[in-house]
């Protein structure tokens, strides 16, 4: 019975010791955690103000100088040199169908 006893008394210092101390480290792993979740969240509200603050640029609207210049008439994609055979050619190119993989005809 005093073998019984005394292993009795030594499991229950054990545990006495283990039991707590085994809590305190838990608590201050989940307390480590939680600062670290608190840290990433104030770092990703700064990233999002800075990303709000670093705008794209934005397209310029016509301001009132534009709107009042008088615009353009589009330009020619073909202009045939005066005196050349390009006024035939262009004519041709319109009047006939165009084939793939053959060239023009002469």
């Amino acid at each position: 019975m005093a073998k019984h006893f005394t292993f009795m008394i030594a499991c229950a210092a054990v545990l006495s010791t283990v039991i707590p101390g085994a809590a305190g480290y838990f608590s201050a792993r989940m307390e480590a955690v939680e600062s670290a979740e608190r840290r990433v969240a104030m770092m990703e509200a700064r990233l999002a103000n800075k990303i709000e603050m670093v705008s794209l640029p934005r397209p310029c609207s016509p301001g009132p100088a534009t709107r009042l210049k008088a615009k353009r008439p589009p330009s020619r994609a073909f202009v045939p040199a005066p005196g050349t055979d390009g006024e035939r050619h262009a004519r041709r190119d319109q009047s006939e169908p165009i084939t793939p993989g053959v060239a023009g005809g002469d």
